[in-house]
């Protein structure tokens, strides 16, 4: 095809230039590989006529006329010195045999360049092969005995893409031949007469840069547009540099596959599929075999000739289409004649009125689902043998029919051995459990064993290994398990004794604690920021001017432990005198006279080696100031330099720990371990995320192989993954929608390569795009008048019955929404007395009942809050709703029973477990509410002074009294 276009502009151009009716155009000459024509002027080749440009009287050798000299040439052109070799020498006798080879040594000794007819047709030259023998060779005028000096001579060189072609010296790798050589015609590529469908092809631009056919909008004209050429080729190195087998078009239209040639490289070639009985490979002459279409409106499927868009013929897989029985034109009364509903589960199929009064093809369900109607391969799909002393029933194949069969029951906590589900020993099959017994949960009865927690026991460490635990301390950390005292693994933990620390004090209650600064005193916890803190009072110096403005001689004490009989005294610095703490040195704290018991006291002992220098007897009846050794590798004292020695960072998380040096200094420091199935940061192997490093595999984690905690990845099955279909191909998947069908991988520009199917929903897009409220079956029994609903989409919905917990619309008692006979919110939920009924469902969790206090009350009727099981449930209630008193201790809340909860007055109006909160100074007024009672107050000194007289340290305490307050601060002295 591409052959054709190019003829017709070949003859357009040459029209173009003026070469005069098509009758004077030079004969066109086929290129012996292509289907391209050379229509240049000189391109005709005819040895016969050639006249290289040698003069003919060099060119006259032994009397004989070269084979290119023209016939009409006259004789008497010739020199005379050369005699015509016009006939033979000598005259055969009958008898002798005829030698007419022009190339032979009878007739041409010298091999010179007469003319000859080739072997096959065709004229030529003598001339010497390359074995050395003198042939009749096709003439090249470009050959070294033509053209010595490679005059620029017509000739062809064989591409019917070149005009203009001639004999023209080349050089390659330094090495000088004459070939024959054209210039290539350059067309446009986006020329309607060459791309009529304007398809994508590399060209250049006006401006002579790389572009590609395109129309800059639509109906424009095909041009070349200035965008960089891409690969389209789908056996190409840019798409398929690695020549997968990926889909590719054929010339005669069909699809193969990209298939790797040792010679062309990756090429487009047929697909081979051994069971495909059209395949030309197969069945080259298409006889009809029997084959499938994938089309299940057609039958009798047979293999024929079809032709593609191009004009040509392929063998394919055609069946005839189905002809419905059930149509309007076939059978216009709907007579029950046999057709095909095309649902395998259904049999006796046959033309029948449906709801919409439209004739349609039906069939009656099939209910056994071993039937083969349903189930025509046998698989074990789940079924039910009738039988109540076997489980597990499944399809399984008998002879030749297929049988409903379980296998009997042993299980102690089955139905049929323990229908009451009776507290009965039993094995769930579990060594990490223990005391395992039959127990119901939810409807089934189960065997459950208690779980074995303890890291430290015989079942998870008989070996005692170094694992974390929870001693059950929350004043202890980093809990390990090791041997206690009486040799048993125990879980032991670290002492904490920072009471601030979040693991012991979260809400950050006021402890005493040590801020470490001895110039403080009541040091307690208190929240700074977002931090929990150690702060204490500032101790406030004797000396101050404001506490002892004539500075006089009152005891104080100057920090120093050097000194004793610290005073006040004035010092005089400089122009100005202050009043500072002084007091009289010491020798030595360690002396008899200052320390006569030899109380370990701080001293310095001289020794740079030792830290933490006391008094102490050190073995000997002296007093002596003694120092405990610096064994820090990284201390200055010891390694000065900050060498690289190894050391402890005292971290289990850590490795090669060494001393380096940092902005705090030198310290132990070591690397830090980051595998996430190590036996530090993991070592029960929980299922923690990793990378096993395999671009195949997602959702990577922690999986114990054998003895070793390694990282293992699930493996990538999508087909519409990146990594297994990166160009997003079109091939089968599962959206896992049993609502679609023909799903297949399609690409979105948000969500990627996505699998999508064709919706078969009568509410779906496809099937109703303006939702018209049509019939549809939303799956559920208890509801009713099914159909079509817009609400975010549309969807089936139906209305829920009064009563969806009846046995008739829910058998297997699911958890409906439903109303409890006392207006609550409730769902449907199975009991052992009375089966399937409406319970009311819990809005919220709790650990008492003040923590449901706060949630809105939804029922109609008054009552109270109950805390059970951790979760809130509301009370209807007359007896204590009604009393006249806001009894919060039960549950009753404003919401809950407004007539005795509205307003108090004082104390002892909100029962024991609540207090009257009221404004400040509202001491005897009305116009307070009932509040719970705080549980714990914080130990911070804000004194409020109660309606009672009495000091609280704050108004938490106060409100824990029940007592309304009467003014901020201390109570003052009623004078």
């Amino acid at each position: 095809m591409r052959a054709t276009k190019f003829v017709l502009l070949s003859v357009a151009l040459l029209l173009a230039a003026g070469c005069g009716p098509v009758d004077n155009v030079p004969t066109m000459d086929l290129g012996p590989d292509t289907g391209f024509v050379d229509t240049a002027e000189q391109d005709v080749i005819n040895p016969d006529v050639i006249v290289p440009d040698i003069p003919l009287i060099d060119r006259i050798e032994d009397g004989v006329i070269p084979p290119d000299v023209p016939a009409d040439v006259p004789v008497d052109a010739l020199p005379d010195t050369v005699p015509l070799d016009t006939a033979p020498d000598v005259v055969p006798d009958a008898d002798q045999e005829v030698v007419d080879d022009p190339c032979g040594t009878v007739l041409n000794p010298n091999c010179s360049e007469k003319a000859c007819e080739i072997l096959g047709g065709g004229q030529g030259a003598c001339q010497v092969d390359p074995d050395g023998n003198c042939s009749c060779l096709p003439w090249d005028p470009c050959s070294t005995a033509a053209n010595t000096q490679c005059v620029e001579s017509a000739c062809d060189d064989g591409d019917g893409a070149t005009l203009m072609d001639a004999c023209r010296l080349v050089v390659n790798d330094g090495v000088e031949s004459c070939v024959c050589k054209g210039r290539e015609i350059v067309a446009d590529p986006c020329i309607d007469l060459i791309n009529p469908e304007c398809e994508y092809t590399a060209c250049l631009t006006g401006e002579g840069d790389a572009g590609a056919c395109g129309a800059p909008s639509a109906g424009s004209d095909c041009i070349c547009l200035p965008a960089p050429p891409q690969e389209k080729n789908p056996c190409g190195p840019a798409l398929n540099p690695e020549c997968n087998p990926d889909k590719c078009r054929l010339p005669d239209g069909s699809y193969g596959v990209c298939d790797p040639d040792p010679v062309a490289g990756c090429v487009c070639g047929q697909e081979i599929q051994e069971q495909d009985p059209c395949h030309k490979d197969l069945n080259p002459e298409c006889v009809a075999n029997d084959c499938d279409d994938n089309n299940d409106g057609t039958f009798d499927d047979k293999c024929a000739w079809v032709e593609n868009a191009a004009g040509g013929l392929f063998c394919d897989c055609v069946g005839i289409q189905n002809l419905d029985p059930c149509q309007k034109d076939l059978n216009p009364s709907c007579e029950a004649v046999t057709c095909d509903d095309g649902n395998p589960l259904t049999t006796n199929d046959r033309c029948m009125q449906n709801a919409a009064m439209t004739c349609e093809c039906g069939g009656d369900p099939i209910m056994d689902v071993c039937d083969f109607g349903l189930n025509p391969e046998c698989n074990p799909d789940p079924c039910d043998d009738g039988s109540v002393l076997t489980m597990d029933d499944k399809c399984v194949t008998f002879g030749d029919i297929c049988l409903c069969m379980g296998s009997a029951i042993e299980d102690p906590c089955s139905s049929v051995l323990n229908p009451e589900c009776v507290d009965k020993k039993c094995d769930d099959g579990s060594a990490l459990t223990v005391n395992d017994m039959c127990v119901l949960v939810g409807e089934t009865c189960t065997c459950q064993g208690i779980a074995v927690t303890d890291p430290c026991g015989d079942v998870l460490n008989p070996e005692c290994k170094v694992v974390k635990c929870d001693d059950g301390d929350a004043w202890t950390t980093n809990d390990l398990c090791a041997e206690d005292e009486d040799g048993n693994c125990s879980c032991v933990g670290t002492p904490v004794t920072n009471p601030c620390w979040d693991g012991v004090n979260p809400s950050c209650k006021p402890y005493l604690c040590d801020d470490g600064n001895p110039d403080t005193i009541s040091d307690r916890c208190v929240t700074s920021e977002d931090d929990c803190l150690c702060v204490g009072t500032p101790i406030t110096s004797a000396c101050d001017d404001e506490i002892n403005p004539k500075c006089s001689a009152v005891l104080c004490d100057d920090g120093s432990a050097q000194t004793i009989n610290d005073k006040c005294v004035l010092v005089t610095v400089g122009e100005i005198t202050l009043c500072q703490c002084r007091g009289t040195p010491v020798l030595s704290p360690c002396s008899e006279i200052l320390n006569p018991t030899c109380e370990a006291v701080a001293c310095d002992d001289g020794d740079p080696t030792t830290r933490r220098d006391k008094c102490a007897n050190d073995g000997t009846r002296d007093c002596n100031c003694v120092g405990s050794p610096i064994t820090d590798p990284c201390g200055k004292e010891l390694n000065p330099e900050c060498r690289q020695v190894l050391c402890d960072d005292r971290s289990v998380y850590t490795t090669n720990d060494r001393c380096q040096f940092t902005k705090e200094g030198c310290i132990c420091v070591g690397d830090e371990i980051t595998d996430p199935c190590s036996d530090v940061l993991n070592p029960e192997c929980k299922p923690s995320l990793c990378d096993d490093g395999d671009d195949l595999t997602e959702n990577d984690s922690c999986v114990l192989k054998g003895e070793v905690c390694t990282c293992m990845g699930t493996e990538i099955t999508d087909p519409c993954s990146d990594v297994l279909n990166p160009r997003c191909e079109p091939v089968r998947c599962d959206d896992g929608d049993s609502g679609t069908i023909n799903d297949l991988c399609v690409g979105d520009l948000i969500s990627g390569c996505v699998c999508e199917g064709v919706s078969n929903d009568p509410c779906g897009l496809a099937l109703n795009p303006s939702c018209k409220p049509v019939l549809c079956d939303d799956g559920l029994k208890w509801t009713i008048d099914d159909k079509c609903v817009s609400a975010d989409a549309c969807g089936c919905a139906g209305t829920i019955v009064r009563e969806p917990c009846l046995d008739k619309y829910n058998p297997t008692c699911e958890q409906v929404a439903c109303t409890t006979s006392e207006g609550f919110d409730g769902e449907c939920r199975h009991s052992l007395t009375t089966g399937c009924d409406c319970e009311k469902v819990s809005v919220g969790g709790c650990e008492t009942v003040y923590d449901c206090m706060w949630l809105e009350w939804l029922a109609d009727c008054y009552g109270y809050w109950t805390c059970q099981k951790n979760m809130c449930f509301p009370v209807c209630d007359k007896e204590f709703c009604g009393d006249g008193k806001c009894d919060i201790a039960i549950g009753e809340t404003i919401q809950t029973c407004a007539q005795d909860c509205v307003a108090c007055d004082g104390p002892d109006d909100c029962g024991k477990s609540g207090f009257c909160l009221k404004e400040v100074g509202n001491c005897k007024g009305t116009g307070g509410f009932c509040q719970v009672k705080p549980e714990d107050c914080p130990r911070l000194w804000a004194p409020v002074c109660g309606c009672d007289g009495t000091t609280f340290d704050n108004n938490c305490f106060a409100y824990m009294a029940d007592m309304p307050i009467a003014y901020d601060g201390e109570c003052k002295p009623i004078l």
